[in-house]
């Protein structure tokens, strides 16, 4: 490469743009920018919520001429089945297929593959450039072992070909002057760097491959094959990656194993969950539903790791004792416990666990039997959904145990919710909204006996359905909302409905690069809100379909 290089080949690394796709293997994520083709948001702790690297941008040096592959990017997906991101970008000379893979097999490590296939004749050269923007940094050259260390954790070395490092100065100018990294240089603020392999000409594989590793030690790959790189790693997947147990389109089924890979790289890994991308730790009630999840398709040992870590934090449960008033997630989390039982036949975590599950089981009947003696206490959402899951909480433990002390509060719970939320016209719905409200359509135990044609008169009167595909009373669409009363079609036998809203939903989330939005909107030039990965959304996506198939 040469020792000057245009300023505008630096500068393009700076746009940024808010269609990303996202991956993650438990410890470390990183956004893939679909707009302007490159690695932003580079996260290697996903404990600390840092940027650890702002973007990284590959390029190529060929003829005398730079070349940023962002240019010539022809397609860009994930490989099927993985957490693997690749793309191709054909360039005047020929072809390179570029495969970003957070690894499965060392969780502290990122690797960069370059498969090319370019004319010969001329010496190609692969550059690429980290921008760290926000912060001075050290970048040291360590010459005997022939790698980077940026800082005090981030390592850089290339696995086949040898590699120079060059800080790129702050400059106005139209040409600047690298710095060739020796030994040890300051990297300021609003300096980048660029580091550059020259490719060996005898190379069969044709491959370029630069592994980062993120944390204490600089544990390098011994080998140079991308081919076994991509092998070890696929076969993890592979291994993993259950048959989805039911029957599903090809569309939907992508969808299912994509969300699946989501929700293993946001909860494996360390004692916090995460959304990849808005980095921040989920609620309870999002690892809840992951839980719930991983038990309905089969994943039992990643349920367990869930549910084991959230029944040991002993300050929890502490903390819900001197509650005075129930929550959801609490009757949520016993009834996962139970349901993971029932699955599982787990009798390690039966016996280890059972005691403290019927503490958590006594005490929300308890809440229960104070609440049901009061007088004035209706709330909206609150009663409804508390004692909802509790109905289901007891019968479910009934099942489970033998044990029928339960059952007069079974009763009971059916009774109040039978009396206090269900209108006039029999479609359900709080005693005291005055609006219908779409996500207690869900709640299969209210609606038996209804009829269908009045249900669904009733849904086409209070939504703009008739115009979109979607359920909404408004221009937009909540979409947590929409998968409650999509889940509540399925559960009434009415999938014919469901689908409709089904299909398109699958076409938004295939628009917003794989990822479920929080919000979707039908008019304006914004069609979606979307905060990271949502596991929650995820999840809910997942029970859905799989309820679908319980039909």
């Amino acid at each position: 490469m040469k020792k000057k290089i245009l300023l505008f080949f630096i500068l393009k690394t700076l746009l940024f743009s808010s269609s990303d796709f996202i991956t993650s293997n438990g410890e470390l994520s990183f956004k893939y920018n679909e707009k302007y083709n490159k690695i932003t948001r580079f996260n290697g702790n996903m404990e600390t919520y840092k940027t650890d690297i702002d973007s990284l941008e590959v390029g190529i040096y060929y003829k005398g001429e730079h070349y940023l592959l962002s240019d010539y990017i022809i397609s860009k997906r994930f490989i099927p089945q993985t957490n693997i991101f690749e793309t191709v970008a054909k360039l005047p000379y020929g072809k390179i297929k570029t495969t970003y893979i957070p690894s499965m097999v060392d969780k502290n490590s990122f690797y960069i593959i370059n498969n090319y296939e370019i004319k010969k004749g001329e010496t190609l050269e692969f550059l690429y450039l980290f921008n760290m923007s926000d912060r001075n940094g050290i970048i040291e050259y360590k010459k005997t072992k022939d790698y980077y260390k940026y800082n005090e954790n981030i390592y850089i070395k290339n696995l086949k070909n040898s590699m120079a490092g060059y800080i790129v100065p702050a400059s106005e100018l139209e040409v600047v002057k690298l710095k060739k990294i020796e030994d040890s240089s300051i990297k300021y603020r609003d300096q980048r760097m660029v580091m550059s392999s020259k490719v060996r000409l005898s190379d069969g594989e044709k491959s370029d491959i630069v592994q980062i590793r993120y944390g204490k030690t600089p544990d390098f790959l011994s080998f140079e094959s991308s081919e076994r790189l991509l092998f070890l790693e696929k076969t993890y997947w592979m291994e993993w990656l259950k048959p989805i147990p039911f029957k599903v389109d090809t569309r939907t089924r992508k969808i299912v194993e994509r969300f699946l890979i989501y929700l293993k790289t946001s909860t494996d890994g360390f004692d916090y969950y995460t959304n990849i991308g808005l980095r921040e730790t989920s609620k309870t009630k999002d690892v809840l539903y992951t839980a719930m999840t991983f038990i309905k398709y089969g994943y039992l040992d990643d349920a367990e790791q869930i549910l084991t870590r959230l029944v040991e934090k002993e300050e929890e449960e502490f903390f819900y004792l001197s509650r005075t008033k129930l929550t959801i997630e609490e009757v949520q989390e016993a009834y996962v416990y139970l349901s993971y039982l029932k699955e599982s036949d787990d009798t390690k975590f039966y016996t280890e666990y059972i005691e403290k599950i019927q503490k958590k089981i006594h005490k929300i009947v308890e809440g229960v039997k104070q609440d049901l003696n009061k007088k004035n206490i209706l709330e909206k959402g609150y009663e409804f959904k508390i004692y909802y899951y509790t109905y289901n909480l007891l019968k479910l433990y009934r099942e489970i145990d033998g044990d029928r002390k339960y059952a007069p509060m079974e009763e009971m719970l059916k009774n109040y919710l039978f009396k206090n939320f269900i209108s006039g016209d029999g479609i359900k719905k709080y005693a005291l909204d005055k609006k219908n409200t779409y996500s207690k359509w869900e709640y299969l135990l209210l609606y038996d006996n209804v009829e269908t044609k009045r249900l669904i008169d009733k849904l086409y009167s209070d939504s703009i359905f008739k115009r979109y595909p979607y359920f909404s009373s408004e221009k937009s669409v909540d979409v947590e909302v929409n998968l409650s009363l999509l889940g509540g079609l399925y559960l009434n036998d009415l999938s014919r409905f469901g689908d409709i809203n089904l299909l398109q939903l699958n076409e938004d989330i295939e628009g917003n690069s794989m990822k479920i939005p929080d919000k979707i909107y039908l008019k304006g030039g914004k069609r979606y809100e979307v905060n990271g990965i949502d596991i929650y959304l995820s999840s809910k996506y997942l029970n859905t379909v799989y309820d679908r198939s319980e039909e």
